[in-house]
């Protein structure tokens, strides 16, 4: 009991912090993307609505607890549907299999004409990269020549040698 009359503060400032921590991680492991909007995404486009008309710290930071409470209330949300049994498991709100639109047959098409996108993009990397070292070559070449012309001109101009007359 002594501990706990010493360290009271620090108990509840663990708790809050083992709070956000445990809720930061549960909305980072959540989809971001469903067609039925389910989970935490109306929270972050509220939040990125009023972040967006933001014009100030103040308001950030009040966007920012806005976004936490409602955050909250999805996790509330959960553990209360799962108390009254509408769901098998409390994260069954948040963490799910999102539905995905699905996609269009022209890109449909031209995945299937292009199976190996990433293979080609490497292809086209590694070409890149062999004709900026050719144009870094030519440009050390160009340099090189122009710096002998200066060279040249240098010394030419130090020294006129005298022309001897016979």
């Amino acid at each position: 009991m002594q501990f706990i009359k010493r360290h009271w503060f620090g108990l509840i400032v663990s708790i809050v912090v083992f709070v956000y921590i445990f809720l930061f991680i549960i909305v980072l492991t959540s989809p971001r993307q469903d067609l039925q909007k389910r989970g935490f995404i109306p929270c972050t486009e509220q939040f990125i609505a009023d972040a967006e008309s933001c014009k100030g710290s103040w308001c950030m930071f009040k966007a920012v607890g806005k976004n936490s409470l409602c955050d909250f209330g999805v996790v509330g949300d959960g553990f209360a549907g799962w108390i009254k049994g509408e769901q098998s498991t409390p994260w069954n709100g948040y963490i799910f299999e999102p539905e995905i639109e699905v996609m269009d047959d022209e890109l449909r098409d031209f995945y299937d004409s292009n199976p190996n996108i990433y293979k080609d993009l490497e292809k086209l990397r590694e070409l890149n990269q062999e004709l900026q070292n050719e144009i870094d070559i030519e440009d050390e070449a160009d340099f090189s020549e122009d710096a002998d012309i200066e060279l040249v001109e240098e010394i030419l101009l130090e020294e006129e040698p005298e022309i001897e007359e016979q």
